[in-house]
């Protein structure tokens, strides 16, 4: 499940329900417009919903690398570079929405493990423990 905020709204909440309505506000949209009325809604979306959970996953990406002591998982390499290691979801956020915050489900990768891990993802679904 989806983390939900304070302010109650998460992300299901803003798709579209009906074609030609906002999926913030539910006023018809105008003809420019395709998915809210105004760029209010549109703020309004970000701020309660985007930017929570961006700081959200800025914590888990911190916990995961200090986890992990910020060294790759799959060649060793190590760094304490904010840019030189990435935080991988093992079982991919897509199929797995309520895994997306989950530091169990993540490792430390490098950059080049990571491009290889996204590369090669079906090759590589035993390497991680994932089954689907």
């Amino acid at each position: 499940m989806r983390q939900q905020y304070s302010i109650g709204f998460k992300m299901s909440d803003f798709k579209q329900k009906e074609k030609g309505r906002c999926a913030y506000c539910q006023k018809s949209l105008p003809k420019y417009r395709k998915k809210y009325c105004s760029d209010e809604c549109s703020d309004e979306v970000f701020e309660k919903f985007v930017k929570p959970t961006i700081k959200d996953w800025n914590v888990v990406r911190r916990e995961v690398r200090e986890r992990d002591k910020f060294t790759c998982q799959k060649c060793g390499f190590k760094s304490k570079d904010d840019y030189a290691l990435e935080v991988h979801h093992i079982k991919p956020v897509k199929s797995h929405p309520e895994l997306e915050f989950d530091k169990e489900n993540c490792i430390t990768l490098c950059k080049n493990c990571h491009k290889y891990t996204f590369k090669n993802f079906g090759k590589n679904k035993k390497l991680f423990g994932v089954e689907g």
